[in-house]
């Protein structure tokens, strides 16, 4: 993932890896709730 890339190429440091890696991992999670749930909208 460009993520993971972006860490081992020291383009981001660790903690905001951690960071941007919870965000995406939380937008992934709402999304596919979403797309679960999408009939109900």
């Amino acid at each position: 993932m460009w993520l993971e890339m972006s860490l081992d190429e020291g383009y981001v440091t660790s903690e905001k890896y951690a960071d941007l890696n919870e965000r995406y991992e939380r937008i992934g999670a709402m999304l596919v709730a979403l797309w679960k749930k999408w009939k109900a909208f």
